[in-house]
């Protein structure tokens, strides 16, 4: 379904009440994140401010998303009655939960009424925004919780009643009110609105040009300054999708006009935009939520994701300048490239909010949600001084509306995420599947990661990478964290395989949507994105052996086996380009995979040390003859990337 099949053209009073919601929406986060309510003397429970924020978003949900593809644009009566109900039970919870909040296990007929209608209204409202697979997940999930009695073995719960399903899951802290709400309302706000009033006051501009000047003048330039452009834009705005959109309008046509093929230009922009997510400091909403669960400071998080981000853009870059050199492309042209100086004289001050961000989180531990906010703050700013056509309040409101609508599509799928949480523990399955896999690490760790890199992959087909997170949160990570995994390498491991169902056919949305830009075909765009985002399957793997890759228990070694991994992971990618100065025939690409992987893996005894050694000598072996004029790797015929 398209965007213009799925949303309305609105005029009127719906329009006024969907653009009044949006901007409700923005400025509840940023006086939250900022704690007004205390600084006025007033008590609010987080579940009366949570109902309020849902009901808001689930309303707007029903004036701007049809019912059904092909329907008009006129809002209908139940549609609008879906809006009301939305707004009544946030009401209902603002008016009376103080009183609820010590008697929730009691069933009352207010509870029934509401509870089953808060439940109703997320899930239609899902259905509508994301189609209808989370929305089957989450029922099939509460049909579990509440006949399992009837189903054997492992899969056998006590089952709860009707009852106690509809007040638990609208009410419980575990349920709607869970932690994927808390985080998209308390946290995930504020940096949104950071992302937008840094691309609304020009940052978007500054940081594509940066880039233009630092990479098209060299060989294959216009696929390095879509990596590079989409780490840059990952950085400030964590989500896939739009970072595709946004960064891939731009580069994908570049790529194709200079030579590069629709499938690898729209492959690289996914795979780029992908890598966006775990780039910190901004790395979406499902980073925050590992922070919540760890209890640690956000930049702690953000912290231990910056160098397997780094390595996966270090070979990602290898790739694409492989495939230039194949392809025999030039820079761009000088004229179509600005100088750096002045691209840097003209937006540096665009780096401010960069650094405020990473100066509150990292150094002075900012609660995400204030750290946000005084980087959006740092953003309008450097707007103010660098773009006087910003200087306007009307810019100011169309912000906020703009940041309010982009909440209500992550809102709506926090609250679908929260019911799914709930069902988990609710029935007992995260449990019960927790312990079917910690007994997996009786055939050895590794087993144990490859079936959850699988689950991972597999569950996550269709999903946000929220949804698919927090649900294997609950059902894998203590199972790793039981064999020993150090837990924020159990959270960051579900996470990476979460995010790599967007690369990951049959249903990888990022491939999807960059080969919809680019006009390509999807299958083989697909499985190019797999190909050019093969680290992201491996670096996990490495950091769960090796917490030092996430900056924990640093060693005195750290800098050498920061080096040997990056050059083994280049290796790697070697052998996934399938090129270095000449074709690289089928052996010799598997040569370079394997020492790649020796090479990178972590050397933690005598024996890994042997592997490392062998790694580093069979990937000189194999890069001498193939750098060397004449002569060299065995040749095959290399298909090019049209193929």
């Amino acid at each position: 379904m398209q965007a213009n099949d799925r949303f309305r053209n609105l005029t009127g009073w719906a329009a006024r009440c969907s653009a009044a919601g949006c901007l409700a929406l923005s400025l509840m986060g940023i006086l939250w994140a900022l704690q007004v309510h205390r600084l006025a003397g007033f008590a609010v429970f987080p579940e009366q401010y949570l109902a309020a924020f849902l009901s808001i978003a689930a309303a707007v949900a029903f004036l701007i998303a049809r019912p059904a593809r092909g329907t008009s644009d006129r809002v209908p009566w139940y549609d609008a009655a879906g809006a009301l109900a939305s707004l009544a039970f946030g009401l209902y919870v603002v008016l009376h939960f103080p009183r609820m909040a010590y008697s929730l296990s009691i069933v009352t007929w207010d509870k029934l009424l509401f509870g089953t209608l808060a439940l109703l209204v997320v899930l239609e409202a899902t259905r509508r925004l994301l189609g209808p697979v989370l929305v089957i997940l989450a029922v099939v999930l509460c049909l579990y919780t509440r006949f399992g009695y009837l189903l054997p073995g492992l899969l056998y719960s006590r089952g709860v009643s009707w009852e106690r399903l509809v007040i638990y899951l609208p009410l419980d802290s575990n349920g709607l009110f869970g932690i994927a709400l808390a985080v998209t309302a308390t946290m995930v706000a504020s940096f949104i609105v950071f992302g937008r009033a840094l691309q609304i006051v020009g940052g978007g501009d500054f940081f594509t040009d940066l880039s233009l000047a630092l990479m098209g003048r060299y060989r294959g330039g216009p696929a390095k300054v879509a990596v590079l452009s989409s780490t840059l834009f990952g950085t400030m705005s964590g989500s896939v999708i739009s970072n595709v959109v946004v960064s891939g309008s731009l580069t994908i046509p570049l790529m194709k006009r200079h030579g590069y093929t629709p499938q690898f230009a729209s492959a690289t922009e996914a795979a780029a935009s992908t890598g966006g997510q775990i780039m910190p400091p901004v790395m979406g909403i499902a980073a925050f939520i590992i922070a919540e669960n760890l209890g640690v400071p956000y930049g702690e998080v953000a912290l231990a994701a910056l160098i397997p981000a780094l390595l996966y853009y270090a070979a990602l870059f290898v790739q694409v300048d492989l495939e230039a050199r194949r392809l025999g492309l030039p820079a761009m042209p000088a004229a179509d490239c600005p100088r750096l100086w002045p691209v840097l004289k003209r937006g540096s001050l665009f780096f401010l909010p960069l650094a405020i961000l990473v100066y509150t989180l990292v150094i002075a531990h900012w609660s995400p949600g204030k750290a946000g906010v005084a980087a959006a703050l740092g953003a309008l700013a450097a707007g103010l001084v660098l773009t006087p056509a910003t200087r306007r309040l009307s810019l100011l409101v169309e912000l906020l509306r703009d940041c309010g609508r982009m909440l209500v599509d992550i809102t709506v799928v926090s609250a679908l995420a929260g019911i799914v949480i709930g069902t988990l523990h609710l029935s007992g399955l995260g449990f019960t599947l927790s312990m079917v896999l910690a007994g997996l690490a009786e055939q050895g760790v590794l087993v144990l990661l490859v079936v959850t890199a699988l689950v991972c992959v597999v569950f996550g087909m269709g999903m946000p990478t929220t949804v698919i997170y927090v649900m294997l949160a609950v059902m894998v990570a203590p199972a790793l964290v039981q064999i020993g995994v150090k837990p924020i390498a159990a959270h960051l491991f579900i996470f990476y395989f979460g995010m790599l169902s967007m690369l990951t056919p049959p249903v990888c949305m990022a491939s999807m949507t960059a080969a919809s830009l680019g006009q390509a075909p999807f299958w083989t765009t697909a499985w190019m994105g797999v190909r050019l985002g093969i680290v992201a399957y491996i670096v996990p793997f490495f950091f769960v052996y090796h917490p030092a890759l996430l900056l924990q228990d640093v060693g005195p070694g750290l800098v050498l086996d920061l080096a040997a991994t990056a050059a083994g992971l280049c290796l790697v990618a070697v052998g996934a380009a399938g090129y270095l100065r000449r074709p690289v025939g089928p052996l010799g690409r598997l040569g370079f995979v394997v020492s790649g992987l020796c090479l990178a893996a972590p050397t933690t005894s005598e024996v890994t040390l042997v592997v490392t050694l062998a790694g580093l000598a069979g990937g000189v072996a194999l890069l001498v003859p193939a750098l060397l004029p004449g002569r060299g790797l065995p040749r095959t015929p290399q298909p090019s990337s049209a193929e």
